[in-house]
Order: C-alpha cells, then structure tokens, then sequence
C-alpha cells in the first residue's frame, strides 16, 4: 500500500505553501518585542493541501484516518517553513540592520539567542523535508524526527524567559531612538505568546491518526518533551517576574535605619520566590494589611502605607488554620515566649481557602528543606 501510495504521489513536489489566513506559527522574537511585522499577503501562492498533490485516484483509495493523518504531517511541514522564512526575515531585515544602531546589552536583550533559534529550527525543517522528499509526499513515519528533534527546543528558554525586560528596553529605545523608529516602521501591538501551540496541535492531530503503536510510541515522546520544555519556561517566567515582584515590594520596606530586601537568598532553599500575595483584613481592627508569601517567609505590611507591619514570619515557626468563619484565617506564631495569634479575612470563604492551601504547602515544602539542612549538618558535625 505504501508503496502504491508513493507511485500515485511522484511528481515534482513543491514545498509547503502557506495558507490563507491566520499564520499558525507565531512571530516569536517578534511577539517578544511586540512588533507586528507588515506583511502584505496577496501575492502569496493559492492554498494548497496534501490531497490537491495526489491523483486523486490514490486518494479515494485511503482509509480517512490515514488521509487526515498526511493532511497533518503536511500541514506541520508547511507551518515550520513558514516560521523559518519568518525568522529569517527577522534575522536578515531586522537583527542584521539594527545591531549598529544598539550597543551591545541592548541587542542581547531585545534579539537574545535568535540566530540559535534560526539554525535550530532550519535544521529540523530540512529533516522534515528531507523525508517528505524521500517519501514522495507520502511519509508513511514522522516519530524519530519529531523525538530527535524536540529536546533541542530548548534553545527557546533564555529568549522567552527575557521577554518582558526585552519588551521594556524596546519601548524605550522607540521612544528616545527616532533613528531607531523611524527604521523599524512598524507598530507596537498585541502580541502572542511564545510557543507553537497550533504545531503543537498538529503534532496531536498526526498522533490521533497514526495506527502503528512504535509510531505512537515515538510521536507521544516527543509531545511529552515539548510540554516539559514549556512547563520549565513557563516556571523560569514565573520566577523572574517574582523576582522583580519582590524587588519592587522590597523598595519601601525597612527595619530600623536598615534595608529589608525580599531578593536576598533565603537561607537554605536558595533563591526566594513570591508564591501568592494580597490583601488581607485584621479581623478585630480592621486594619488592611498587604500579605506576601514566599517560599520562607510571610510578610505583613500596611496596604496604605506599603510599610512593615511585623518582621518577616519564618515559615517553619508558625501554623495556618481555618478562622471561626469560612472567610478568615488564623496564623499562630510559634514564638518562645507565649507565641502570637494573627486572625485575618479574606475578600471571600474561597480567597480564604486559597490562602490557607498556599500557606500550608509552602510551609510543608519549608519544613522539609529545613529538615534536610538540619540533618545534613548533623552528619557533618559528626
């Protein structure tokens, strides 16, 4: 059959073309610095798909699951060609053009690793081509590229995970850089996430339709690979940005004549991490007070003046409770001399409960770095 397939499908095969209508990979870098790139599409060749390069005779001989499944594999082929031609518009039209015009920490921080990116995804586009060309448009297997390739997106981390500082240091320069905007010509607008979340779709759709199991077996690794990969961006973007959440907090906040600084490392965890922060309401005064939990500490400060309210509360001294109704909550201190209660509300029972869930698990996750630290110097002093 396969073979049969691959006769119906040999003739001269162009490459993917794009389609009309919303480009399904996004403008990475460019989504990073929020630039929408003119782009004028009406000169672009019509629509094509895997069924309109087949005789149609070998198509209505194909099981339907089979057919999407190749509609599949060439529309993924034809999405990284088009995002490929995109970064290499970036690379060549804006990269190239513009490192004159930016010293050097400003063109890391804007382009970051683009050319990286490029030859990464060049590399993995010839694979794909490479095998449509081989298989006569008929790709009877697409798992050992996709799994040989996937690991290496990667490269993708340093550049998402400076999006936000690359999106400020770009909005300055078009301020104060007429030259400099002026050149780019474009607009700042709504951008997109980075990631390829309708390539990725494919990938899913190409798996939904494949029968043999070891293709199976291939295509879910490598899908499994890309959700690492984006869980452990999306937790790097995370812990940047509260990173710079608690240095902007930290900028009020003082004990005596000293600087209280919440980007300091806590003292076993290693860096501190803003897990949750709000409003919280003392249940008797009614005063509000701005909470902020991190992986080590709680810390309570006056919403209105956004100073301390108390020292920051070590995690593994104290314990989170429910309050007498759903919407309050009750942290004891465990200090030496009699301890200390703090009864707070919530703005609802469900903000309360939020509150309590995050508490309890950073506590749990604080006990076990301190238990671990105490018995290693334990062993140590030994």
């Amino acid at each position: 059959r396969a073979d049969q397939l691959k006769r119906g499908c040999n003739r001269a095969w162009p490459k993917p073309s794009l389609w009309n209508g919303e480009r399904l990979s996004p403008f990475k870098l460019l989504s990073r610095t929020m630039i929408t790139i003119r782009w004028h599409v009406r000169n672009r060749p019509r629509t094509q798909s895997w069924t309109s390069l087949v005789d149609k005779s070998v198509v209505e001989g194909i099981p339907d699951d089979e057919r999407k499944r190749q509609e599949a594999i060439f529309e993924l082929i034809a999405t990284e060609s088009a995002y490929v031609r995109d970064l290499q518009m970036i690379v060549e039209k804006f990269y190239a053009s513009m490192v004159p015009m930016l010293d050097e920490k400003s063109a890391t921080v804007i382009f970051a690793n683009v050319e990286d990116i490029l030859l990464c995804n060049t590399t993995f586009l010839s694979s794909l081509e490479e095998r449509q060309k081989d298989c006569r448009l008929y790709i009877d297997h697409i798992g050992d590229i996709l799994n040989a390739h996937m690991n290496q997106m990667a490269v993708y981390m340093p550049y998402c995970v400076h999006q936000a500082p690359a999106i400020k240091v770009l909005q300055g320069l078009r301020k104060d850089n007429s030259e400099l905007a002026t050149h780019l010509q474009v607009r700042l607008g709504t951008f997109r996430q980075p990631g390829k979340s309708r390539p990725s779709s494919k990938r899913t759709e190409i798996l939904h339709h494949t029968q043999a199991e070891a293709e199976r077996a291939q295509i879910s690794h490598a899908i499994h690979t890309t959700e690492r990969i984006l869980e452990g961006v999306n937790e790097a973007i995370r812990e940047r940005e509260g990173a710079e959440r608690l240095g902007e907090i930290s900028k009020g906040l003082y004990v005596g004549q000293g600087h209280l600084d919440l980007t300091a490392p806590t003292r076993y965890m290693g860096p501190r991490r803003l897990i949750k922060e709000g409003v919280l309401v003392k249940a008797k005064s009614g005063r509000r007070l701005h909470a902020v939990l991190c992986n080590d500490i709680v810390v309570l400060m006056d919403a209105a003046a956004q100073s301390l309210y108390r020292m920051p509360m070590a995690l593994t001294e104290l314990n989170v409770r429910e309050g007498k109704d759903d919407q309050t909550l009750s942290i004891q201190v465990a200090y030496p001399r009699g301890g200390d209660t703090i009864v707070l509300r919530a703005s609802s029972s469900r903000e309360a409960r939020s509150w309590i869930e995050a508490l309890e698990r950073a506590r749990a996750e604080a006990g076990r770095w301190h238990a671990a630290n105490s018995g290693r110097k334990s062993l140590g002093g030994r």
